[in-house]
């Protein structure tokens, strides 16, 4: 893939509840990446409904094929508690998904390895 690949792409969003998807659609509009937004879907599912797996599961799934026939390039999972299975991969057909927890993680996470985290806590004890 080319290096621009990401800076191009459009992505959806999938959250528990409409409100969750607008707060995020707000946010990412508010760092200037708003037209990327290819679509939001909600899970429209209680809190409870989403405790368990078959329903959960089912939901996002069907969310996820949506997003593939609308033609967006990735899917941002909107909650930290969302996992990856093989079903939501199979579902996805090979898109990227994105989960907010994990890259949140992974970025911290190369920060560190690479020394940034550390320059910068010495830096502001200085």
């Amino acid at each position: 893939m080319p290096e621009t690949w990401i800076s191009t792409l459009s992505f959806s969003i999938i959250a528990r509840t409409q409100t969750q998807c607008d707060l995020l659609a707000k946010l990412i509009a508010g760092y200037g990446d708003g037209a990327r937004i290819h679509s939001l879907r909600a899970l429209d599912i209680s809190y409870e409904e989403a405790k368990q797996p078959a329903i959960f599961h089912r939901v996002v799934n069907e969310r996820i094929r949506s997003v593939v026939a609308d033609g967006a390039g990735a899917v941002f999972l909107g909650s930290t508690t969302m996992a990856v299975n093989g079903e939501m991969r199979k579902a996805a057909d090979g898109i990227p998904l994105f989960m907010p927890g994990m890259v949140g993680l992974s970025v911290i996470e190369l920060l560190w390895r690479n020394g940034v985290l550390l320059q910068m806590q010495t830096a502001q004890v200085e």
